[in-house]
């Protein structure tokens, strides 16, 4: 566990952490915050991926921000392809434009940057373009991201919502084409 501006109790506390280094209550808290943040599609909980890394902002017992890098097997070209996920990010209202969300995005490129897999994808709106252009993402063209809804069907992440991008490292070179997050989006 890895904890930023603890020395100073005025300012949140930020935590960096894998999954299996948290207690099970405040992965719930995560999950739940993210199902309340996200309603217009169901949220997969992180005790179903395979590897979450979380990093949490915190005032006081207060959960205030979140984000987490997830490591999945998902189908590009209907071929697997181990990739990671910048899932989840976000920050209550009264605690925005503090530069929070700068600081949580820092220890998640972190953890991307010390992972294994050459890309990672997030899904956002077109809106957060820029500010991901400076961490490194970059839109993919065409088709945007498909994900399999529990009932089984598949549902595009549509261009009027938002666009999916990627982060290439390793020298590694986005292939493009129909890419299926093999489960709910990140």
């Amino acid at each position: 566990m890895n904890l930023s501006n603890s020395c100073n109790p005025r300012q949140p506390i930020i935590q960096s952490s894998n999954i299996g280094d948290l207690d099970p209550q405040i992965v719930k808290q995560l999950d739940d915050w993210m199902t309340a943040q996200f309603q217009s599609y169901k949220w997969q909980p992180s005790y179903s991926e395979q590897d979450v890394d979380f990093v949490i902002a915190w005032n006081g017992p207060e959960l205030i921000g979140r984000s987490a890098v997830v490591t999945r097997e998902v189908l590009l070209h209907g071929k697997p392809l181990v990739i990671m996920g910048l899932a989840g990010v976000t920050v209550k209202d009264r605690f925005r434009n503090q530069g929070l969300s700068t600081k949580m995005l820092e220890l998640s490129m972190n953890q991307v940057r010390n992972n294994e897999p050459d890309f990672c994808i997030l899904l956002c709106e077109k809106s957060l373009e820029p500010m991901y252009k400076k961490l490194g993402f970059r839109a993919i063209g065409g088709k945007n991201a498909v994900f399999t809804k529990p009932d089984g069907s598949l549902h595009e992440y549509k261009p009027d919502c938002g666009i999916t991008m990627v982060y290439e490292k390793n020298g590694k070179v986005w292939p493009g084409g129909p890419l299926d997050l093999h489960g709910l989006p990140f």
